[in-house]
């Protein structure tokens, strides 16, 4: 039913609204029209300085009528022909967030400068985001507190927290280039290819005073758009960013078929981020965010995220709420796994971009042990399998690997290594890997071969010296597992998980392409229970940094301004080699209070307790942590679960200011002093004996004592001895 509001006295036609007060300007008001008004905070008056003051066209017809269209101070008010009855309302312009930056003429050239290069050398480009927004009509709604509307807060945090925040901070390079797309009935560009400049910031501000949410937001245009946009991306070497952002369901008509309209959507997106993610991987990092209210429908956005992750993309789905700083967060949260991607793809001691090796990728949720084999997506090598090697038990500091059986023994008369890779870190891809016997069946435990993630042009001896290094660090971190299982077992925590590294082995194949090639073998662990306890940089699983869930995304980050080291052997010399028993020195240390109780150290605590154990059995010469893999229940009654763990780092706090002691992702003192700085220490901690954090921290250029000089086995300064290997013969 239809009311009148206002005064009785008539305003038949425009012009007449002129002569009267703004309260005495009759409006006839319904329902509709009066419940978005309450929604979108416009008084009555608001609608009557509209048809007096503002600014009048002719607005879409609807049942064959004519409608108007009238302006006036940021509301917008849409009447039926005779100016009089109400239809709807609602905001548009938001306060301006802030002033333009004005540029100096240098800025300005500088900005031009790096548009026109980026447009002519795009394989200079280091990263390359993605923005979709929402543009659809609910974005307009004003229940956002400290905003205009829901479209003003995105917009603002965009440019405070995604482009001004690396801009204030160093972080934004002029090759980090930004496309904007606008999420409507279709998917509208606002820019592309924008270098990440001032120029950019300005642009932001523009779009965020002059466009107008309107109509139905449909994911799959906009998504589609992003995708051409990315796999467009000129080289292997730039880091990539999608961020997909919306206010609730996808309103995208789906074809007729099984299931609800949202599991339609969701299998929709799902396509398509598959598609994008098996070919980019870790490359990509997928930010989906939902900014609604508690109750709004995120599935669809959410299986966006679990799809790229499911392919090894870098992908997070947030619920924000309708929170201003969630908004930032998610935002900065992005810009810093982009930092992160960006520095693994950089060359240690340079600026110059690695190329990552162009393949294929397996659904992690497709891998089963029970499933058949279909051999043509196996690369086979049967007569072409040429030996296996290990480190020895006993090898303390020696670096000769020795010839071994293969993982299976005897009956291992071939391999086969998928073509597509499941698994990727910063520095290797993983694949699957079965050893076969003498009918052709696999045999012995499912495994896995890791090989470089980058383009490389190695020599049959410097691959396999590439992977020596990460068999040295794995090797090492083991013989520290193992001390630290004794301490648990010797104060009598039965119970408590103990830390185990996985034995890998270098099997050598005789590729007819490659020639001889190494591949570094290992027991395979369930992708689907895989989880990364701690990183090199300070991460921890469970109590994030910068406010927690979304720290992950510094995990693997090198050390900045490290030399150049060379992918192959650890350079290490008997000066600073600690011994295999190093470890004694803790029993210096003050022991635990044995009446704290066991059962409340849950099993997340010890990888953490392991790390601080690493630094202090070595008298902080190393630290052992990035410590992923799986937790394995007990294998029969009365033994204690078991961390099977791979890809270690170990942190090296060298005496002569070495750096990559231990490969590309030691940081040395630095990220000795980044564990510290978010380590909290537990029960567990005190259990063993360990100092409590804040007494302890790795200084610049060397390692922190606790009690005396730590011991180096040997002392005569002998020089680095490159890895040995026996003669290769066929097997």
């Amino acid at each position: 039913a239809e009311v009148q509001v206002g005064s009785t006295r008539d305003i038949e036609a425009a012009p007449d609204a002129m002569s009267v007060p703004t309260s005495a300007i009759s409006l006839l008001s319904c329902a509709h029209g009066r419940q978005r008004r309450e929604e979108r905070h416009i008084e009555r008056r608001d609608l009557q300085a509209a048809v007096k003051h503002g600014s009048r066209q002719l607005a879409r017809e609807h049942a064959g009528k004519h409608r108007w269209k009238l302006e006036h101070d940021g509301v917008v008010y849409i009447t039926d022909h005779t100016l009089r009855r109400e239809i709807t309302s609602y905001r548009v312009a938001a306060p301006m967030i802030m002033r333009p930056v004005e540029l100096t003429p240098f800025a300005k050239f500088e900005c031009e400068a790096a548009k026109l290069t980026a447009q002519r050398e795009p394989a200079s480009w280091t990263s390359h985001t993605v923005l979709v927004v929402d543009s659809s009509g609910s974005m307009k709604a004003t229940d956002v507190p400290d905003a205009y509307s829901r479209a003003d807060a995105v917009w603002t945090a965009l440019v405070l927290d995604f482009v001004g925040d690396q801009l204030e901070r160093g972080r934004a390079r002029p090759t980090d280039i930004v496309t904007v797309l606008e999420m409507g009935e279709g998917a509208t560009t606002l820019c592309m290819h924008e270098p990440l400049t001032w120029s950019l910031l300005n642009d932001m501000l523009s779009f965020a005073a002059t466009r107008q949410p309107r109509s139905h937001g449909n994911y799959m245009p906009a998504l589609a758009e992003a995708e051409r946009l990315l796999m467009a991306t000129s080289g292997s070497q730039c880091a990539l960013g999608l961020l997909f952002l919306s206010d609730g369901k996808p309103s995208d008509r789906v074809p007729p078929g099984p299931g609800s309209l949202t599991d339609r959507h969701v299998a929709m997106v799902r396509e398509r981020v598959a598609s994008l993610a098996s070919q980019l991987g870790r490359r990509l990092t997928i930010s989906a965010v939902g900014f609604g209210p508690p109750e709004e429908d995120f599935a669809v956005l959410r299986a966006m995220a679990e799809e790229g992750e499911n392919y090894g993309a870098i992908s997070k789905f947030t619920q924000v709420g309708l929170s201003t700083a969630g908004l930032g967060h998610a935002f900065s949260t992005l810009s810093r796994s982009l930092t992160a991607t960006r520095t693994e793809l950089t060359a240690i001691g340079s600026m110059r971009q690695r190329d990552v090796r162009s393949v294929l990728r397996e659904a992690k949720s497709s891998l089963s042990d029970g499933a058949a084999l279909v051999m043509s997506d196996w690369d086979v090598y049967t007569h072409t399998w040429k030996a296996c090697y290990r480190l020895p038990d006993d090898s303390g500091g020696a670096t000769d690997l020795v010839i071994t059986e293969p993982f299976a023994g005897s009956r291992a008369r071939a391999v086969i290594v998928h073509n597509k890779i499941f698994g990727e870190g910063a520095e290797r891809m993983v694949h699957r890997f079965h050893e076969l016997d003498a009918n052709g069946l696999p045999v012995g435990p499912p495994l896995v071969a890791k090989e470089t993630r980058f383009v490389h042009t190695f020599n049959s001896e410097e691959h396999i010296e590439y992977h020596y290094t990460f068999v040295r660090t794995q090797m090492k971190a083991a013989r520290i597992a193992h001390e630290f299982n004794e301490r648990v077992t010797e104060i009598g925590i039965n119970r408590v998980p103990r830390i185990e590294f996985l034995e890998p082995r270098i099997y050598v194949v005789d590729d007819p392409i490659l020639g001889n090639y190494g591949m570094l073998v290992e027991k395979r662990l369930d992708p689907l229970r895989y989880v990364k306890w701690n990183s090199n940089a300070g991460f921890v699983h469970g109590q994030g940094q910068d406010g927690g869930e979304h720290a992950g995304v510094y995990s693997d980050v090198p050390s900045a301004g490290q030399d150049d080291a060379e992918l192959g052997v650890i350079v290490e010399s008997d000066e600073e080699a600690c011994s295999d028993s190093e470890g004694s020195e803790l029993s210096g240390l003050t022991r635990g209070i044995a009446s704290i109780s066991i059962a409340n150290i849950p099993p997340e605590w010890v990888p953490q307790t392991f790390t601080h154990f690493s630094y202090e059995s070595t008298r902080g010469r190393m630290m052992v942590c990035d410590l992923q893999g799986v937790l394995t229940p007990a294998a029969r009654a009365g033994q204690p679960p078991t961390f099977e763990l791979t890809d270690p780092v170990i942190h090296y706090a060298s005496s002569t200011g070495r750096r990559c002691v231990y490969g590309r992702t030691d940081r040395g003192s630095a990220g000795m002093v980044s564990f510290f700085s978010t380590h909290k220490c537990n029960s567990l901690c005190v259990m063993l004996g360990l100092r409590p954090r804040g007494q302890q921290g790795a200084p610049p250029g060397g390692r922190a004592s606790l009690g005396g000089e730590a011991r180096v086995a040997g002392g005569n300064g002998r020089k680095h001895t490159p890895v040995r290997m026996p003669a290769l013969h066929c097997g």
